[in-house]
């Protein structure tokens, strides 16, 4: 049973991963006046993905993620509270660049 909850973390993290690196491909086709790279996140992921408090995301593996991809890439991290149903509007109007969501399906 531990190696099946090892295995399911692993999956899901490569999964994450995954996302996240199809994500910076978008990234890279921002504007170089672009000083903040927005990260959209879910609070309904809960620990150890987000840790939230008064809707502000304060850290987790999303937060660390986002601010260590971020400085790789020469931006100043951004967190903006996504709803599921509005990733695709949210990143349509630029209001997120990134989104990193938890699905351990």
């Amino acid at each position: 049973m531990f190696y099946t909850h090892l295995g399911k973390q692993l999956n899901l993290r490569v999964s994450i991963v995954r996302a996240v690196i199809t994500s910076l491909f978008f990234i890279w086709s921002l504007s170089a006046s672009a000083h903040e790279l927005r990260w959209g996140f879910a609070s309904a992921d809960g620990e150890p993905y987000v840790e939230v408090r008064e809707h502000e995301l304060h850290g987790g593996f999303i937060y660390e993620l986002g601010q260590l991809a971020s400085k790789r890439l020469g931006y100043k991290a951004g967190f903006v509270e996504t709803p599921n149903k509005r990733i695709e509007e949210f990143m349509q109007r630029g209001r997120i660049h990134v989104i990193c969501n938890n699905n351990p399906q």
